[in-house]
């Protein structure tokens, strides 16, 4: 897998379209992946966006299975650092799966889609899901997908949560409307294959729209 760092231009109009609309974002980031037919499944493809609180500055993620071109964005997104500093920045991520093994412990971070689904209705056929508000049943949908994902919280008092205001994006002429909570703190790896195939995929729904993205550091 390949980690992307992007630094975006905040004074670029597709980069504050992009901010704005959840959908949007994923067309720019899909923007860098011309051989994947449109399907980020196909690259493996997950991303975060967020604002480094030090610097200030937007920074886009992306994890991917296919190798990226960032060189067909268009011009102007991404802030001018000159020849200096490299911008994007893509790495292998080699290392780090190497580094996953039974009992290891990581600094992660998460942002993700925490939800839960209620039954199907007359009015809504295939269910719908609701976002979880509260601090603690966000903690436990945490702890349910790390059981699956083949890690675990290293101890509750590790882990913060930040909600974030809604997201907003347009599909098909439809508004859609999500919201995100960022999980930071310690793991430890239980089931290494388990968890090398969710930092695959990613974890909990709206992956397409900046969700699911699972951050391991030492």
């Amino acid at each position: 897998m390949n980690l992307s760092r992007l630094l975006l231009n905040p004074m670029n109009r597709d980069v504050r379209r992009a901010i704005a609309d959840a959908q949007v974002l994923h067309g720019l980031v899909m923007k860098g992946f011309p051989t994947v037919e449109g399907n980020r499944h196909g690259g493996s493809i997950l991303h975060r966006c967020e604002l480094d609180r030090r610097s200030g500055q937007i920074v886009l993620y992306v994890q991917s299975g296919a190798s990226p071109s960032w060189n067909t964005l268009p011009a102007g997104v991404l802030l001018d650092l000159g020849e200096e500093l490299q911008n994007p920045a893509v790495r292998s991520l080699d290392p780090l799966e190497k580094a996953v093994r039974q009992g290891a412990v990581f600094r992660f971070r998460l942002r993700a889609n925490v939800t839960r689904k209620i039954p199907a209705g007359a009015e809504r056929p295939n269910g719908t899901r609701v976002p979880i508000r509260e601090a603690d049943k966000q903690l436990e949908w945490l702890q349910r997908k790390a059981a699956t994902a083949g890690f675990r919280i290293q101890e509750p008092a590790a882990v913060w949560t930040r909600p974030e205001a809604r997201a907003w994006g347009t599909r098909k002429g439809a508004r859609l409307t999500f919201e995100a909570v960022t999980f930071d703190g310690l793991l430890e790896v239980v089931e290494p294959a388990a968890l090398l195939k969710a930092l695959a995929s990613g974890i909990g729904p709206a992956k397409a729209y900046g969700c699911g993205l699972l951050s391991l550091a030492p």
